[in-house]
C-alpha cells in the first residue's frame, strides 16, 4: 500500500471515530461525557423528603397554640385566610369540611359573566319565564317579571348588591343560553381549578344538597376570580339605581349589605366581598383586602350570626396584615439544586427550577428559611411534570408550597442542542467538513498515484519489450552471419589451394 493510501485510510478511520463518539472530544481520559467526576452533573441532585405534603399550593399552618400571635378565635365553623398572589394560607380552621356557600356562589357566577361580556355591560337582556320559575321560594330577588328587559349592567349589580337570584338566573341564560348549561360551565371551571370538594347545582347559591364547597376551595375560587378583568373593581361597588321600564316603571335602589364597606370607617384597603345566607348554610362571607402589595382573601362559613361573618373576616384580615412580614424567596436562593433533564435513558443536562414568590412570614419567627423540592427526580420533556418547593420558616413551620417549573430559556437550549446531529452538539461541523474534504482529497491523490504507477510500469514493460526485441534481432542477425561464414569456408579453401603455385620439385 502506498503512503497516500495509508494516509487516506487513517483519516477515514479518524472521521468514523468522530461520527460514532462525538462526546469523546468533550471528555478527557477516564471522564464521563456528561461532566468530570465531582461536577454538578455527576453529584448534584434534588433533595427528596421521606414524606411530606404534595399536590396543593396551600400550606398547612401549625396549631394556633404554636404561633405566639395566634389567629383570632372566631364563631365561624370553618374559615381560612389566604394570600391571593401565592395561595399561602396564613390561618385556617376546619378548611376542608363540606359547607353550603349560599350566595357567595355568585362570586363564580359574576366572574364567568365578566369573562363572557369582555367588559361590555350594554347588552339588553329579556327575562324569561324559566329564569323567574327557577327562583326558589323565599330567596332574595328584585322581582323581575317574564318579558321585562334590563341591561347586563343592571343584572350584574342586582346579583352583587341585592344578591338577587332572579338576576343570577338571567345572567346564566345570557352567558350560556340556559341555566343548565351555565351550571355545567360552573362545574367545569371548578374542575379546571382542581377543586375536588366543590359542586354547583344553580348559579345563585339557593340551597341544594348537591351544592357545596369548602372554605379552602371557595378561597381558591375567589383567587381565580380576582384575575378576571373588572372583577375586583366590581366587588367594591356600594350602590346602584336601576331605571324603571314598561313592566316595572319604578326605579329599583340597590345598596350593599357589606358592613366593611358601609361602616363609619370602612376597612382599610378593602377591595370588596360577597355575603350569603340560607337556613342550612347559616351566614357566609368572602372579603378581600389589599395592603402593602399583598391581597388577602378571608372566608368565613357557617357563622351563627350575621355580625359574626363581618367581624370574623375583619379579624382575619387584621391578623394577616399585622402579624406577618413579607420575604422574597427563590428556589435558587433557598438552595434548591438544578434538576437533571432526561429523555428516555439519555441525560441532556441540568436545568434550574423557577419558583419565586414574596411570602408572608410570621413576625415572631426567627432563623433562616429553608426549602425542599417535592416532585420527580428528573425532568423529561415527554412526560407530565408537577414539581413544588416547600418553604419552611426557621422554626420548621411550613409556610407555602410553591409551584416549580424548569427555567424555560435553559430548558429550550438543552432541547435544541439535543435535537441537532451529533457533530453539532460540540460545534464540530466545520471540523468534520474539513476532515471530509481531506479524506476525499487523499482518496483522489491515492487513485492518481496508483494510476501513475500503473502507467509507469506499462511504459517500462514496453521499453523492455522493445529492448528485448532489438536484442533478439541482433542475436538472430549474428547467428545468420555465423551460419553464412560456416557455409562459405570450404569453398574458399579449395579456391585458395588451386590458385597457389605448386611447391618446388612437384610434377
Amino acid at each position: 500500500m502506498t503512503a497516500a493510501r495509508r494516509l487516506a485510510a487513517g483519516l477515514a478511520a479518524a472521521l468514523l471515530a468522530l461520527l460514532l463518539a462525538p462526546d469523546a472530544l468533550a471528555a478527557g481520559p477516564g471522564q464521563a461525557a456528561f461532566g468530570p467526576p465531582g461536577s454538578a452533573a455527576s453529584q448534584r441532585a434534588p433533595r427528596m423528603p421521606a414524606s411530606g405534603p404534595s399536590g396543593s399550593t396551600a400550606a398547612e399552618p401549625p396549631d394556633p397554640a404554636s404561633d405566639p400571635a395566634g389567629p383570632p378565635e372566631l364563631a365561624a365553623e370553618s374559615y381560612i385566610l389566604m394570600d391571593a398572589s401565592t395561595g399561602q394560607v396564613l390561618a385556617q380552621k376546619d378548611p376542608d369540611s363540606l359547607r353550603y356557600p349560599a350566595s357567595t356562589t355568585k362570586i363564580l357566577t359574576l366572574a364567568l359573566v365578566l369573562e363572557e361580556c369582555g367588559g361590555d355591560f350594554s347588552p339588553l337582556l329579556t327575562v324569561s319565564e324559566g329564569a323567574v320559575a327557577a327562583v326558589g321560594p323565599g330567596s332574595s330577588s328584585i322581582f323581575l317579571r317574564p318579558g321585562e328587559t334590563l341591561t347586563l349592567e343592571d343584572a350584574v349589580w342586582a346579583a352583587l348588591l341585592k344578591s338577587a337570584n332572579d338576576a343570577a338566573n338571567v345572567l346564566a341564560e345570557y352567558a350560556a343560553g340556559s341555566i343548565g348549561a351555565f351550571v355545567a360551565r360552573m362545574n367545569e371551571k371548578a374542575a379546571e381549578l382542581g377543586l375536588q370538594n366543590t359542586h354547583f347545582a344553580n348559579p345563585s347559591g339557593y340551597h341544594d344538597e348537591a351544592h357545596y364547597t369548602t372554605a379552602r376551595e371557595l378561597a381558591l375560587l375567589t383567587r381565580w376570580a380576582l384575575t378576571v378583568p373588572g372583577f375586583a373593581e366590581l366587588l367594591g361597588g356600594v350602590s346602584h339605581t336601576m331605571p324603571g321600564n314598561p313592566v316595572h316603571p319604578a326605579e329599583r335602589q340597590m345598596v350593599t349589605d357589606n358592613q366593611l364597606l358601609l361602616g363609619d370607617v370602612p376597612y382599610q384597603g378593602l377591595v370588596g366581598g360577597k355575603s350569603g345566607w340560607t337556613p342550612e348554610a347559616h351566614f357566609t362571607m368572602v372579603e378581600i383586602a389589599a395592603r402593602g402589595g399583598h391581597t388577602l382573601i378571608a372566608v368565613t362559613l357557617a357563622c351563627p350570626r350575621k355580625a359574626d361573618r363581618f367581624a370574623g373576616c375583619a379579624a382575619l384580615l387584621d391578623y394577616g396584615f399585622d402579624q406577618f412580614v413579607p420575604v422574597q424567596v427563590t428556589a435558587e436562593g433557598l438552595g434548591i439544586p438544578p434538576l437533571p433533564v432526561v429523555r428516555g435513558s439519555e441525560r441532556l443536562g441540568e436545568v434550574p427550577l423557577d419558583a419565586a414568590a414574596e411570602l408572608l412570614v410570621p413576625a415572631g419567627e426567627t432563623g433562616p428559611l429553608s426549602a425542599e423540592y417535592l416532585g420527580p427526580p428528573a425532568y423529561d420533556p415527554d412526560e407530565p411534570f408537577a414539581g413544588q418547593v416547600a418553604v419552611y420558616a426557621g422554626s420548621g413551620r411550613l409556610l407555602a408550597l410553591l409551584e416549580a417549573a424548569p427555567r424555560q430559556p435553559v430548558l429550550e437550549g438543552l432541547l435544541q442542542t439535543a435535537s441537532k446531529p451529533p457533530w453539532d452538539k460540540r460545534g464540530l461541523q466545520p471540523i468534520m467538513l474539513m476532515a471530509l474534504f481531506i479524506v476525499l482529497g487523499a482518496v483522489l491523490l491515492s487513485q492518481g498515484a496508483l494510476r501513475f504507477d500503473t502507467l509507469r510500469r506499462d511504459a517500462a514493460r514496453r521499453r523492455l519489450r522493445r529492448i528485448r526485441a532489438r536484442g533478439l534481432a541482433r542475436i538472430e542477425a549474428l547467428e545468420r552471419a555465423a551460419h553464412a561464414d560456416e557455409a562459405d569456408g570450404p569453398q574458399d579453401a579449395a579456391a585458395q589451394e588451386a590458385a597457389s603455385p605448386p611447391p618446388p620439385g612437384a610434377s
